[in-house]
């Protein structure tokens, strides 16, 4: 802005200067009529140009030397006048160099300093960020359980937190906590419908109010895969195994694990509670796994077995009346607890007519779903795949594209429900209907919503369709439940709701042993 001025008052002079500079061309007479003016600019002037201005008194030329003189004066001072006044117009709206400077400086020293506060909030959120990222993945290490896993053991923990709102202490209840506190491994026995698993859960759930994790357990690893030396922890298995009579391979897969069992055992922070049938837990096979035979509960016992006030408690917390309504026949039923459950399930049911004979009322509930056309048939023949599965159907077994198996098995069971073949979307829709009264999902497994009702299931229909079961029934369905002939040396007679086959399937059941023996399943047939 300094140069400005100068510059501006340079031009102007040389541009006055090519308006002072005049040359003479061609010869000049005494009138002056014969004179010729050019603007003396550099290069652009005829050879013999002279640069003395010409005395021309009289000519072409209108003003005289002094008018020349005056004009380009007053000219010259009203561009500088202008340049001034541009110059200080500029100068005035323009801060001073230093206050600009200082200004200047300012707003970098304020955008460093927010550059410089905005990197180290940056850098913290990182650090914090990092932070949680190595504290999540030191937890996820540390937790040996999947975190979908964890799910499902929390859902289904809150459904016994629920039903345990109904718990009606007993004799049998009390010494099983105590025991539990005692002793780091515990089995509650009795037959299906005494309620071993009720406690059993119950306990777990006094056990997580002073710090345990509960886990139950479904397969025999998972004791070994989700144990954490050190951490409470309370392991839950529940029909160890077999739920009707002893599973040889669970049997194997358990010998397998008595290491890490007994490790379990001796470490004070973690308990064990099995839940074993009665049959299962006398058989001879079930002796090499000593660890679950260490503290026995047997909840039949003269012992623990219910008192009529505990009965009468039970009656009148599910029931919802007196022991008066229910004659004394009904109140000596091993399954008693089970029956007030079902019956809490149940809807417009007689009360005394249920406890009479519990399972005539299932069965009359399945006769009738079979008289009310198509829809009801639906629901037998879902069920019957239920059975099919040995309670154990998984919900992807309704997904995907129809195997030639699926298929195998859906005509068979809709041929002997009296059905035409209908797509296994409607069997499905039919499983869910029945949610709640016979079945229950749970991790999208169905299931009866109680293994004594699947010993009523299994055996009603061994009795309407035993060659389809026997075809395309589980192979622990088959072995557990089917009998050829009754005989008082056999340890299946005496059981309830066991499957005698009649002389006319002996040779299907005898293929089907052929099949699983070939297919190397040699310990479900031996």
């Amino acid at each position: 802005m300094k140069y400005l001025l100068p510059l501006v008052i340079l031009i102007n002079c040389l541009m006055i200067q090519g308006v002072l500079e005049w040359t003479v061309v061609g010869k000049v007479t005494e009138y002056g009529q014969n004179v010729t003016l050019f603007c003396n600019v550099p290069n652009c002037c005829p050879e013999d140009a002279v640069v003395t201005q010409p005395d021309v008194p009289t000519g072409n030329s209108r003003l005289s030397p002094g008018e020349i003189g005056a004009t380009v004066t007053g000219i010259t001072m009203v561009i500088v006048l202008v340049s001034i006044v541009i110059y200080f117009g500029i100068k005035r709206n323009k801060k001073p160099e230093k206050e600009e400077n200082l200004e200047l400086t300012e707003k970098l020293v304020n955008t460093a300093s927010e550059q410089n506060e905005d990197i180290q909030k940056n850098k913290k959120g990182n650090e914090e960020n990092i932070e949680q990222k190595v504290s999540k993945m030191a937890t996820e290490q540390k937790e040996v359980i999947p975190q979908n896993i964890r799910d499902q053991i929390k859902k289904k923990i809150q459904d016994w937190e629920e039903k345990d709102k109904m718990f009606v202490p007993t004799i049998a209840s009390d010494y099983v906590m105590k025991s539990v506190g005692d002793k780091s491994c515990v089995t509650l026995t009795a037959p299906s419908g005494v309620g071993k698993s009720f406690i059993s859960r119950h306990t777990a759930l006094v056990l997580q109010k002073e710090g345990y994790d509960i886990i139950p357990v479904e397969l025999p690893t998972e004791i070994k895969t989700y144990y954490q030396p050190g951490k409470k922890t309370v392991f839950i298995i529940d029909d160890i195994c077999g739920n009707f009579t002893v599973n040889q391979q669970q049997i194997d897969n358990w010998k397998q694990l008595l290491p890490t069992i007994n490790t379990i055992i001796a470490d004070k922070c973690c308990k064990i509670i099995v839940s074993c049938r009665l049959q299962v837990y006398k058989d001879d096979k079930f002796n090499i796994l000593s660890p679950f035979k260490s503290c026995e509960c047997n909840l039949i016992s003269d012992k623990l077995c219910l008192t009529s006030s505990e009965k009468t408690n039970i009656a009148t917390t599910y029931i919802g009346t007196s022991m008066k309504d229910i004659d004394d026949v009904s109140c000596n039923y091993e399954c008693f607890p089970l029956l007030c459950s079902l019956y809490h399930e149940k809807k417009n049911v007689n009360v005394k007519l249920f406890f009479e004979n519990p399972f005539d009322v299932y069965k009359s509930e399945l006769d009738k779903l079979s008289e009310h056309g198509d829809k009801g048939n639906y629901k037998i023949c879902s069920l019957a795949v239920c059975v099919l599965f040995n309670n154990q159907l998984n919900e992807k077994w309704f997904q995907g594209k129809v195997t030639v198996e699926q298929r195998q098995i859906i005509n068979d069971t809709c041929e002997a429900c009296e059905l035409n073949s209908i797509p296994r979307s409607k069997l499905k829709k039919s499983l869910d209907t029945l949610d709640g009264t016979f079945i229950c999902k749970q991790d999208g497994i169905y299931r009866t919503v109680h293994n004594k009702l699947f010993d009523f299931l299994a055996h009603y229909f061994g009795q309407k369709m035993i060659e389809c079961l026997i075809d395309h029934g589980d192979s622990d369905l088959v072995w557990e439940r089917f009998i050829w002939q009754k005989s008082p040396d056999d340890k299946k007679s005496d059981i309830d709701f066991i499957i005698e086959i009649p002389h006319d399937y002996l040779k299907s059941y005898l293929k089907r042993f052929i099949k699983d023996w070939s297919a190397g399943k040699v310990s479900d047939v031996f």
